[in-house]
């Protein structure tokens, strides 16, 4: 095997008894920035963490190079310290634990010295992802495996993970849903697939691509194969009873009896949904006049705009500004220190949030 090279060896993992993935096998290059996809339930998450150790194959091997660290970012963050210094501290591989390294590391990650003593739950969902990569990155990994690390980041905290995975100097393996976010940072792409792994040079984009045009190509396959397949029974039952044409009908059945038969793919479930929308004449559904919100400070003040039919509005700003709170606001849960929210009497209003709001 060649030297610092990451080598995973005919593995499979089961869940179950439903397949995840079967004799998968595939390298990880120094420098390589590799976007993780696949469809929910395909086994990403499962992928990262046997990279991770924290699971382990049912069949095959993962081999590392010699001295080899692994850093590994999960979906869903725990915390075990008081103190957001002090998670970093404890997650060095220095017996010593230099507080100064930690602190010089948060402070480059955008933490102040009160934030960083401050308890981790305290803080805005992003600078929690910027802690944990923080307890990643002070452990000096060559390998960093981020699972979803966009999930309830602002603009701001995307524009610095970004910038910061593609000045990474080791190996990565990413997660996310966000496929712009990871065209961006990748060079290559990993993708599971009917319980195989395939791996590929470029964006995910051109993965996609190669996998439906190969689909494509197998089933016009599998057809024209199986009228042959119908045509050469039909010669057979016609004719191998037929002295002249006995001879012939023999030499179809050997043929047949070689011809492989590919199955039909299976028809991978589709997301379907809608939004139905409540039909109305109203021009102006929302009017939002003079609105003020905030809780020792305000958040917002002065808030005036309308939504009319056929629009749709995106709520944009830093992680902590009151983008959860000004939809509180204008849904009713939250009583404003000024202003008026009004809906047209036609306006049907539904509020969706996410578990991370």
């Amino acid at each position: 095997m060649e030297e610092n090279v990451v080598a995973v060896e005919n593995i499979a993992k089961s869940y179950g008894g439903q397949l995840l993935f079967s004799e998968a096998s595939f390298t990880i290059h120094p420098r390589e920035r590799i976007g993780l996809c696949g469809r929910n339930g395909s086994g990403k998450t499962t992928l990262l963490r046997i990279l991770a150790g924290e699971e382990e194959v049912d069949r095959g091997r993962v081999v590392f190079p010699r001295e080899y660290r692994v850093g590994y970012v999960k979906q869903v963050l725990s915390w075990k310290y008081p103190m957001v210094l002090e998670e970093v501290r404890q997650a060095m591989v220095d017996e010593e634990k230099p507080a100064y390294r930690a602190e010089k590391l948060l402070h480059g990650l955008g933490f102040t010295h009160e934030m960083m003593e401050l308890a981790p739950e305290k803080l805005s969902s992003g600078f929690q992802m910027r802690l944990a990569l923080a307890q990643a990155l002070i452990a000096q990994p060559n390998l960093l495996l981020l699972d979803e690390p966009t999930n309830y980041l602002d603009i701001l905290a995307v524009r610095f993970l970004k910038s910061l995975l593609l000045s990474w100097k080791g190996e990565l393996v990413i997660i996310s849903h966000d496929r712009d976010f990871l065209d961006e940072v990748i060079t290559h792409t990993l993708f599971i697939h009917r319980q195989r792994i395939r791996k590929m040079e470029g964006e995910t984009e051109k993965m996609y691509q190669q996998i439906a045009l190969e689909e494509e190509v197998y089933e016009k396959t599998r057809i024209h194969e199986e009228k042959k397949r119908q045509q050469i029974e039909l010669f057979i039952s016609r004719f191998r009873a037929k002295a002249r044409l006995a001879s012939q009908a023999k030499s179809r059945m050997r043929m047949l009896a070689k011809m492989e038969r590919k199955d039909k793919l299976e028809k991978l479930p589709e997301l379907d949904f809608a939004f139905p929308y409540a039909e109305t004449t109203a021009k102006v559904l929302l009017e939002v006049e003079d609105l003020a919100f905030g809780y020792e400070k305000p958040l917002f003040e002065g808030l005036s705009f309308q939504v009319e039919k056929g629009e749709c509005v995106a709520v944009v700003g830093r992680n902590g500004q009151g983008k959860t709170t000004l939809l509180e606001v204008i849904r009713g849960n939250k009583r404003p220190w000024r202003g008026r929210v009004s809906y047209h009497s036609q306006a049907k209003v539904v509020f969706f949030w996410s578990v991370g709001s």
